[in-house]
């Protein structure tokens, strides 16, 4: 016989005792399967799309659309924070002012803020409103003026 192989024989089979315990073990939740969708022809409805970008929209629509956002950035641009150079310059100056004339200016620049913590904070702050009505009635308030903060 030669080194490295080995001698050809017949493969036993299972036996079926062992198959039929295999098999039972296997239990399926219908309720939990995943069901793939077919979107072909008279098959599976297609989830809706937006579709407004695709819209060749009137040239009175686009005029408007680009005027109100101009003047959103203006505004936004009016009310940016400050950067690190202006913040030293102010408090250099307010030090200065302080030394001088023992007169304090506290006052910071107004700053355009954003974001969800951000609003729930200010609100919470300025109205007496508890965090439970914010946490009601803010989602419902976003999505009747079309925010961002839930509309999916």
């Amino acid at each position: 016989m030669l080194k490295g192989k080995k001698a050809k024989g017949k493969k036993v089979a299972p036996d079926p005792a062992v198959l039929k315990k295999q098999e039972a073990k296997k239990v399926v939740n219908h309720l939990s399967e995943k069901r793939p969708k077919n979107f072909g022809t008279g098959q599976d409805i297609q989830p809706k799309t937006d579709l407004t970008c695709f819209v060749k929209w009137p040239h009175y629509v686009r005029f408007w659309i680009s005027k109100t956002a101009t003047q959103l950035l203006t505004l936004a641009h009016k009310y940016r924070p400050e950067t690190w150079q202006e913040q030293k310059q102010r408090l250099l100056a307010m030090l200065r002012q302080k030394l001088l004339t023992r007169d304090i200016p506290t006052r910071r620049p107004l700053v355009l803020l954003a974001g969800v913590t951000t609003v729930i904070t200010l609100v919470a702050d300025i109205q007496d409103v508890d965090l439970i009505e914010l946490v009601v009635f803010l989602p419902a308030l976003s999505h009747k003026m079309e925010g961002p903060l839930l509309n999916h």
